[in-house]
């Protein structure tokens, strides 16, 4: 799959980052490619990072939501089955669904690893469960807040 995520949320691997940045400010390249489709898209990145970087390599789930792309970094993808944990960040603008390639100076660079598009079946503040259908990855994808920490959720996969 696309990487190796522990069985349950642990959060070995992914640095808890206090001081978010903004993704609205940040210069974008162009993207290769767009598209254009009735149902929101979703597309994992995997984020390599330079040395000294807050936050080492992971992998960045985004969801297009409400004209942006709601997003979190996870240490590795979970396989159908497993979990791991995940930090919210900034949203980012709908122009990184087609994008890769080196981001902004001393942030390093991303690389498509799975897109396509999906399906909302349960939203509460604490909740999201998503069926995705991409090129790489199908199936369920439940996201939970962790209980005391507003930017922690529980990532889990499973087949469909």
């Amino acid at each position: 799959m696309l990487g190796n995520a522990s069985p349950g949320c642990r959060a070995a691997g992914l640095k808890h980052t206090p001081a978010r940045s903004s993704n609205r400010e940040a210069p974008l390249p162009q993207p290769s490619f767009a598209k254009v489709l009735a149902m929101p898209q979703f597309v994992i990145l995997q984020h390599e990072t330079p040395p000294g970087y807050p936050r080492p390599n992971h992998f960045d789930l985004m969801l297009e939501r409400a004209g942006a792309l709601r997003t979190w970094a996870l240490p590795a993808f979970p396989a159908a089955g497993q979990s791991t944990i995940a930090e919210q960040l900034a949203d980012h603008r709908p122009a990184y669904l087609a994008f890769e390639g080196a981001v902004s100076p001393g942030r390093g660079s991303v690389q498509r690893v799975a897109e396509g598009i999906y399906e909302t079946l349960e939203e509460r503040a604490d909740l999201l469960r998503v069926r995705l259908s991409g090129d790489a990855i199908a199936g369920e994808l439940t996201l939970s807040r962790q209980a005391g920490d507003a930017q922690r959720w529980c990532v889990s996969l499973a087949s469909t």
